[in-house]
């Protein structure tokens, strides 16, 4: 099975998450301006998730080679989707995300949903530039997880903390962007509610 590519932004995320019937009150998606301190201050909290855009380079791929063989994976207390469609990523990365910031979620098969917004126009992409993946942070019982689709399960990236979870996130979308020299395709969302700010 086969999902047409969509663009992903904040703009796309929210209408999404509307029409999959999520109630999400003040919650929102939005764009992080960089993964720098500076940056990171103008992003509301609290702040429930971070979602890095990456492009699937042969140095990733080597990365996550390398990574897996490394991590054992079992005993899972996150919840944890695989990703099975080509192209859906964006949709998973929007239910990991909401599904560990959500006590109740109504939620219908997300592929009808996804056309819908999908057809709304700015998000429609060429099918052979799409190389691009979504990996999605959160912070569970004090440990950050990265919750990437293309992986067997959750990666621990250590502890972390509500006051500081955004700038952990960040540091490891960092790493991302630092193991992957001259690539300027990164881009990063916030799930937050938009009540509160840094002061």
């Amino acid at each position: 099975m086969e999902w047409k590519p969509m663009k992903i932004n904040p703009l796309m995320f929210n209408k999404l998450l509307t029409k999959l019937g999520v109630y999400a009150g003040s919650w929102r998606f939005m764009d992080m301006l960089g993964l720098d301190e500076e940056d990171l201050s103008s992003v509301p909290i609290p702040c429930g998730a971070v979602i890095l855009r990456l492009l699937l380079t042969e140095q990733h791929e080597l990365f996550r080679e390398e990574q897996e063989e490394e991590l054992v994976f079992g005993g899972l207390t996150v919840f944890f989707l695989r990703n099975k469609v080509v192209n859906s990523c964006g949709t998973v990365a929007l239910l990991h995300a909401v599904a560990k910031n959500s006590t109740h979620m109504g939620v219908p098969w997300p592929s009808e949903a996804y056309y819908d917004v999908a057809a709304q126009g700015q998000c429609w992409v060429e099918a052979d530039h799409v190389n691009f993946h979504l990996t999605t942070f959160v912070k569970v019982n004090g440990i950050l997880y990265e919750l990437d689709p293309r992986m067997e399960g959750p990666v621990n990236h250590g502890d972390t903390q509500d006051n500081s979870f955004i700038w952990d996130a960040a540091r490891v979308c960092r790493e991302f962007v630092e193991r992957e020299e001259g690539e300027v395709h990164f881009s990063a969302m916030a799930f937050c509610c938009s009540k509160k700010a840094h002061t």
